[in-house]
């Protein structure tokens, strides 16, 4: 079979239903090979950075690898910044991008431009394919490197006299990651730590939502009975209504969260990625941390480490949940949580002739939304209003982004999809 053909094949045995992307002359042989395919549906899009960015959302919203394609030089250049924030972000996704062949690839050529030298920072693997029969390998590490821990995005390079060989091999074999628990004597000490803490707070990331933590997250507050305080991507992981729930922090400016973190005395930070905020802008008083991620923690000061439990989020909250922990119930002082709703707006009452205001209008898109309902939001001063007003009913419903999106080319944009 053709070379194409295999690499579609490939992607058919990796559970791929998608590929985002713009047709161009360097990959039509892959074009023509994805026609062929009865499994994937080839979405065409008008801009690369547009593709990489649904590919990037798609992973976000199915927990699925999302998949893009464009030609060589500046469709593979134009799919950066989708790929950087995918990457930044943590969300799983495979760039697949043509290139001119070896032939060209020795000289000053149309087009050519060292694609996997400028993808190689902004992803956790940029390859090019050289022989035909490693398509069925490298396929298969792309699809688990950009599973793994922490998720991230992969680029595939296809050289145009590479997509036209012959390639007579198969597909490998889908495993599972395999998961992670951490030793006996961490999670003891994890306990002791709760057990000697009077005002723990625990930190919700968006590792809790990536690793679908959520329920046994939810056991772990309920029996802790702590106040828990969100990332701008982890909104709805607890419910708006909950008693223990104090809403998000993580802003530059008017962090009204700020003095829970004050006043706690031990932050348990789960699932938290350093991209969403950096810990000098919350931890000033550098309060110490127990680590509760699939990653070691990173060294910074303002993240004083004093436990660490490493590994699959859903087996150590399982087993910490198996522990009998002891309930720390605290409230914090200066009716802090109404504060907090004041200031970020929440509940406001939505009435008739409501002025114009962003925080107005995410009232009623609240009130009107459903726990299916999608908000997806551009970066800009509305982003802020977003993640201080708007609550999700669902956890990973609300698609917003800490690095550096652009969703539509700098145009600020809420889009809303039910």
């Amino acid at each position: 079979m053709k070379a194409t053909d295999l690499l579609v094949q490939c992607l058919e045995n990796e559970g791929v239903e998608y590929i985002f992307g713009i047709m161009g002359k360097e990959i039509l042989d892959l074009i023509d090979s994805l026609a062929k395919s009865k499994k994937i549906k080839f979405i065409n899009v008008r801009h690369e950075q547009g593709a990489a960015f649904m590919a990037d959302v798609y992973a976000r919203l199915t927990n699925k690898v999302g998949v893009c394609i464009a030609t060589l030089g500046p469709g593979a250049t134009n799919l950066l910044t989708g790929i950087s924030s995918a990457n930044l972000d943590h969300s799983p996704v495979v760039a697949i991008t043509g290139q001119a062949g070896f032939e060209r690839q020795h000289q000053e050529s149309h087009q050519y431009l060292d694609i996997v030298k400028i993808f190689e920072p902004a992803t956790k693997w940029s390859v090019q394919i050289k022989d035909s029969l490693t398509i069925p390998k490298i396929i298969r590490k792309s699809f688990r490197l950009a599973q793994m821990e922490k998720p991230g995005a992969v680029l595939i390079e296809l050289p145009e006299n590479i997509a036209s060989q012959m390639a007579l091999t198969l597909p490998l074999p889908v495993l599972p990651i395999p998961k992670s628990t951490p030793i006996t004597q961490a999670i003891e000490h994890a306990r002791t730590l709760i057990d000697q803490s009077q005002k723990p707070l625990v930190v919700v990331g968006n590792g809790v939502i990536r690793q679908k933590a959520m329920s046994g997250l939810m056991t772990f507050v309920e029996n802790l009975q702590s106040p828990v305080i969100h990332s701008f991507m982890a909104k709805g992981v607890l419910p708006k209504e909950h008693q223990l729930n104090y809403f998000t922090f993580g802003f530059k400016k008017k962090d009204e969260v700020l003095p829970i973190i004050e006043q706690s005395d031990l932050l348990i930070a789960v699932g938290f990625d350093f991209v969403e905020s950096p810990p000098k802008d919350w931890n000033k008083s550098m309060h110490p941390v127990l680590h509760i991620d699939p990653m070691p923690a990173e060294m910074d000061e303002y993240y004083p480490v004093k436990g660490e439990l490493v590994g699959d989020l859903n087996e150590i909250l399982q087993e910490l949940n198996e522990l009998d922990i002891p309930s720390k119930p605290w409230v914090p002082t200066g009716n802090l949580k109404e504060r907090i709703m004041t200031a970020y707006q929440i509940d406001l009452g939505v009435e008739e002739n409501l002025s114009l205001t962003i925080e107005n209008i995410l009232t009623v898109i609240e009130k009107n939304a459903t726990e299916k309902t999608i908000v997806i939001s551009d970066v800009g001063a509305h982003k802020l209003s977003i993640a201080r007003t708007y609550q999700s009913k669902q956890a990973g419903r609300l698609i917003i982004s800490n690095d550096l999106p652009q969703w539509v080319l700098r145009y600020p944009v809420l889009l809303v999809l039910n």
